[in-house]
């Protein structure tokens, strides 16, 4: 019996131990600083409690293994959270939001998931997969030399009662169905964004919490023959009020990280990065649009312009176009199509990323004229110039007997910004005001790298519009950026311009999402200051 016990206390010490350094290590990289990881610890107690808790459970439950294998796959475990941490950290610094399950239907693309790592420098870079090598070499020294021991009956018990109270944890209290671990820790509201959820539960309750959300629950009021019945009386009000006056082409350009840096008060330029832009919303209807983004996942806002659904109601950190369009759905392109349009996407990038070359069909293109299918596409540094879309759009509006849809997605823009290089046509030039101090060189010259893409982003928005007024067709153009662009790592200009900190304050949250609208047409003479969100 008393045998019995000790088996049982050593037990459960290895598994706390083993919960204790792994909540630590992950922790830390996650948060980047012991002080951090102090703070988190000491401001949210109950909560670094209830994440050590979780992670007993789970260790404990793999009493039932001898202890090299316990060992091993313990070490496994710790190295996945490592691995998770650390990109959490990363990407939250780049993009305001950790890693998210949802991110990891990217995989498929994994070259273009560095977009998360642009930011880091080359040190962090080469040091971490010789951090992951030297781990694996250790763990292989280490469970070399551990023998093979047996297993005593009493951990098959305590293995039982952990795995069942890890089980209950999961169904329980992280899908947010019951309170039967979060009540005796006193914890009773619920993270308002996933940022707040990795930054207050930690980063293995917050992960795993955000699985539950990737399948979205049908509401319990929905049913099919509601949504037939608004079919049906709109597709009444559309019949009577058809005409069959000449329709206009619509061309819609969602420009990459197009935003305009002179709204930073603190900031002065040689000169006006975009002359024609500026021109053209001061004298058509022009505006700001609400985007769900901030410095990447390009496909989001997009999904809200073309479907006018908000991705608001969807779990944090879906993809819209990755997690959920596998069939055809109500879209502009499908309502154009019903309207005797051709419908066309223009997009300088392969046709396979975000699933786009599927998706289309799904949304109702005619057409997806993807980076392949351009003739002989001229690169800008990293990207395609916008010209090739520009020279394709008036080919499409000269040739075709229809009116036309297009949507174009331009990528000359997209970042990453050199802090240590210049294009060749570079000719801007940015300070701070007298006053307000100076820029770290860093960061002066991602600023006058961006300002120098919106140039010339600005001189083709003006050849398209030039080119447009001389054709004999009613055109109407809808130009805006899809998020604002990732200026340095945590927010680099930014906060040095004093623009934004990055904090979850509701001014800062305006500016963060909300980027320029234009929208310029040859047959009538309205104009309008809105205000928009993408889906409406």
């Amino acid at each position: 019996m008393l045998q019995s016990f000790k088996d049982h206390g050593l037990s459960l010490f290895r598994a706390a131990v083993t919960s204790f350094v792994s909540l630590l290590v992950i922790e830390f990289i996650y948060r980047g600083s012991i002080i951090d990881f102090s703070n988190w610890f000491l401001s949210h107690s109950n909560y670094f409690l209830y994440a050590f808790v979780f992670m007993f459970f789970f260790f404990g439950s793999l009493s039932i293994l001898k202890s090299k294998a316990y060992f091993l796959v313990s070490a496994l475990f710790v190295l996945i959270g490592i691995i998770i941490a650390f990109a959490s950290g990363t990407k939250e610094k780049l993009r305001g939001d950790p890693l998210l399950p949802s991110d990891l239907v990217l995989a498929g693309e994994a070259k273009n998931m560095l977009q998360f790592f642009s930011g880091v420098s080359l040190y962090y870079l080469i040091m971490l997969p010789v951090i992951l090598i030297l781990f694996l070499f250790i763990l292989w020294i280490v469970s070399k030399k551990m023998s093979v021991d047996n297993i005593p009956k009493s951990h098959y018990i305590t293995a039982s009662i952990c795995l069942l109270l890890f089980t209950l944890f999961l169904f329980k209290d992280l899908n947010n169905e019951g309170r039967v671990f979060k009540k005796p820790f006193g914890i009773n509201s619920e993270a308002a964004s996933p940022k707040q959820l990795y930054d207050i539960y930690g980063v293995a309750i917050g992960f795993i919490s955000s699985i539950s959300g990737i399948q979205e629950e049908k509401p319990e009021t929905y049913a099919a023959s509601k949504i037939e019945g608004i079919i049906s009386e709109v597709k009444n009000e559309k019949a009577s009020q058809r005409n069959s006056a000449k329709k206009p082409n619509v061309i819609i350009i969602m420009s990459e990280a197009f935003w305009d840096p002179t709204v930073m008060n603190n900031v002065s330029f040689n000169k006006d990065p975009l002359p024609n832009f500026h021109h053209l919303s001061s004298n058509f209807t022009s505006g700001k649009l609400h985007v769900p983004v901030f410095g990447g996942s390009t496909s989001n806002t997009e999904f809200e312009i073309l479907t006018s659904m908000s991705t608001q109601f969807l779990s944090p950190g879906s993809v819209p176009y990755k997690n959920y369009i596998k069939e055809p759905i109500p879209a502009l392109p499908h309502i154009f199509r019903s309207e005797g349009y051709e419908t066309l996407a223009y997009h300088t990038y392969h046709n396979w990323f975000y699933e786009r070359n599927s998706v289309y069909k799904h949304l109702g293109f005619d057409r997806f004229v993807s980076l392949e299918f351009f003739p002989n596409p001229v690169q800008d540094m990293m990207y395609y110039r916008d010209n090739e879309i520009t020279d394709e759009i008036l080919k499409q509006i000269e040739k075709s007997d229809k009116p036309n849809f297009i949507y174009a997605i331009t990528m000359q823009n997209h970042g990453p910004y050199r802090t240590d290089a210049k294009k060749f046509y570079a000719t801007m030039e940015a300070q701070l005001k007298e006053g307000e101090g100076s820029f770290t060189p860093d960061a002066e010259n991602i600023l006058e790298f961006y300002a120098d893409n919106l140039a010339e982003i600005d001189k083709d928005l003006q050849r398209l519009i030039n080119s447009l007024e001389q054709m004999n067709e009613k055109t109407m153009v809808v130009f805006f950026g899809d998020h604002l662009p990732l200026l340095g790592d945590n927010y680099q200009v930014y906060k040095e311009a004093g623009y934004f900190t990055g904090e979850e304050d509701f001014n800062s949250y305006l500016k963060m999402y909300q980027t320029p609208l234009l929208i310029w047409d040859n047959f009538s003479d309205q104009k309008e200051n809105l205000q928009l969100s993408a889906p409406f």
